[in-house]
């Protein structure tokens, strides 16, 4: 089992939101300067929209999103902090970051996912996310 507090112990990202390439928060961080895109692949789950990005809660269920490994070794402290993540202190916070493997590219990543039961927003009707404008 990987320790959350030791940030380094895990190269790689599975995103499945406002992070993805092409959504806002992706430029937001600068992610295609500090996280390489390696393909796309899937983890178990479920997505719930919360007005304007998902939640992933895990369990039955898949979530497509992008694997992406970390070039800069200090972008997850700040996406900590954009989740509302503190491994420190999991009982208040919105999300907590969890290692998921995924077989599809051989890898472990972080995954930040909902803490606590599924929440009031609807779950989406199918496994991936975008930006409701991207949609149309």
């Amino acid at each position: 089992m990987h320790d959350p507090a030791d940030a380094s112990a895990i190269g790689h990202l599975f995103l499945y939101g406002t992070l993805m390439r092409g959504e806002p928060a992706h430029a937001r961080f600068a992610l295609s300067a500090r996280a390489a895109y390696v393909g796309d692949a899937t983890v178990d789950g479920r997505l719930y929209d919360l007005g304007g990005y998902p939640t992933l809660v895990p369990g039955a269920g898949r979530v497509e999103g992008e694997v992406h490994r970390i070039l800069d070794p200090g972008l997850i402290a700040e996406l900590d902090l954009y989740e509302a993540c503190d491994p420190a202190d999991e009982a208040n916070s919105d999300y907590v970051r969890r290692v998921v493997r995924l077989p599809e590219h051989g890898v472990d990543a972080w995954l930040y996912c909902h803490r606590g039961p599924p929440p009031d927003g609807a779950p989406l009707p199918g496994p991936r996310w975008r930006t409701p404008s991207r949609d149309a």
